[in-house]
């Protein structure tokens, strides 16, 4: 998903830079931009624009982090064969990149957005070899803290069936949190596991997302509260 949060920073910012395109300063105009590199610039704003949105609905949480409610029910696919189509893709789209578009037919800013999707692409598939030396689950950002943070934090209820949605995620937690358990173990296998130190606090915090009501007595658990509340 990173070469995606390239790409929103690329579009941003070539978004601006169309923007201030036309503009002077004082009474010295802007520089006239060549009709063709303008064509070709328009044209790579097209394509990160179309690479962008095919990529962005591989990914419901992503989605929802942009305010969007498409498969707003739905995780993200943590599965390995999943993450190989993705990487496949990319190899694809840089393979298009630069057999569509040349450096010297764009002007500065578009040369900077095309070195950045080339090299966070190329980053992106020479990492694959890495996947299984990371850890899933730790004290600081692992899977078991992120999902109710995602919860609390990205997906907003305002409707009914916003509502539903967040049910729903809640039912497809023990499945979701179960391929991340099995490429844990692939991890394991290769050796790969924190130290042990971790183990309890990454305990510590999956228990007390359990804590509270409907799980336990007293007050509303975490995800409770934040499902029942109003504004």
């Amino acid at each position: 998903m990173k070469k995606y949060l390239i790409l929103t920073a690329c579009v941003l910012a070539l978004g601006a830079c169309s923007q201030g395109q036309n503009t002077t300063t004082g009474d010295t105009p802007a520089p006239a931009v060549n009709a063709d590199v303008q064509d070709q610039n328009q044209k790579l704003d097209a394509w990160f624009e179309t690479v962008f949105m095919e990529g962005l609905h591989k990914y419901p949480q992503f989605m929802t982090s942009l305010g969007m409610k498409k498969d707003y029910d739905k995780w993200n696919d943590p599965s390995k064969a999943f993450d190989r189509e993705g990487v496949e893709q990319t190899r694809l789209d840089l393979e298009h990149m630069r057999a569509t578009f040349k450096m010297d037919d764009l002007d500065a800013d578009h040369q900077l957005s095309y070195r950045l999707f080339e090299i966070q692409s190329q980053q992106e598939i020479d990492g694959a070899k890495w996947w299984d030396y990371g850890y899933t689950f730790n004290q600081m950002f692992g899977v078991q803290s992120n999902i109710p943070s995602f919860l609390i934090n990205r997906h907003r209820i305002d409707t009914l069936s916003d509502a539903e949605a967040y049910i729903a995620r809640l039912n497809g937690v023990k499945e979701y949190l179960g391929v991340h358990v099995e490429n844990e173990k692939t991890s394991a296998a290769n050796g790969i596991q924190p130290p042990l130190y971790v183990y309890e606090h990454v305990i510590r915090d999956a228990k007390n997302i359990i804590v509270g009501a409907p799980f336990t007595e007293g007050e509303p658990s975490a995800l409770l509260a934040d499902f029942t509340k109003e504004g």
